[in-house]
């Protein structure tokens, strides 16, 4: 339940920048106009909802695996240890930091009162996309990865159950991660599409013809 978790948290860690692809969906909206594209914002609050659900299970699943881990003396470490002193528990515990500071401060009172707050705090969203990039084999992508300290490896499933082992692998250590990094590149060079075009697009020659004034005070230029 926690792998199968963890790997929905990647699937959603990339799906849940489609939305924001604003330059790309305002381009494509006239001629697609039937996938109700207006409802970006809605469908990037979804799936943020569905992000945290998941991080919910996940974490869950690991105290009990700790737990069970400690009890059935699988590893040297107790569940404290793992928990709070192994890389895979701080970089967990950083990730849930920054979905907490994302999360708290995209709230509409705290976005009304001081907008800047909850802009300048989602970016921190670059910390939980290169924690959730992990590979199977082979080095991380960068040093901040969950995986990287490859707590979940076949040698450790082999040590808790022989009868899998095999015997040409044996005492070798091979990380199981998710293959994230897929997901996350995907979503991240969507991304980085979208903010350069804005970028250029930025640049062109824009005649105003009409502003409009909001009871809120917020302009409209078209």
């Amino acid at each position: 339940m926690s792998r199968g978790a963890g790997l929905c948290i990647a699937f959603d860690t990339a799906l849940i920048l489609f939305p924001m692809l604003r330059t790309i969906i305002t381009t494509i909206y006239p001629k697609f106009d039937f996938l109700a594209l207006d409802e970006n914002i809605w469908f990037h609050r979804q799936t943020a909802y569905a992000l945290l659900f998941f991080v919910v299970v996940h974490v869950t699943g690991f105290y009990v695996n700790y737990y069970r881990i400690e009890e059935l003396k699988i590893r040297p470490e107790t569940a404290y240890e793992m928990l709070y002193k192994s890389w895979a528990g701080i970089t967990g515990w950083i990730m849930c930091l920054v979905m907490f500071l994302m999360y708290t401060t995209s709230n509409k009172e705290i976005r009304v009162m001081n907008f800047e707050t909850f802009k300048y705090t989602h970016f921190l969203y670059w910390v939980f996309f290169i924690g959730i990039s992990s590979e199977d084999d082979g080095p991380d992508l960068a040093l901040l990865c969950h995986a990287a300290g490859c707590f979940v490896s076949t040698k450790s499933i082999n040590s808790y159950n022989p009868a899998i082992a095999n015997i040409e692998d044996e005492g070798r250590k091979k990380c199981l991660g998710y293959n994230s990094w897929r997901y996350v590149l995907v979503g991240l060079l969507l991304y980085i599409v979208s903010l350069l075009w804005g970028m250029y697009r930025s640049f062109r020659k824009t005649d105003v013809t009409t502003v409009i004034v909001h009871p809120e005070r917020i302009p409209t230029l078209s």
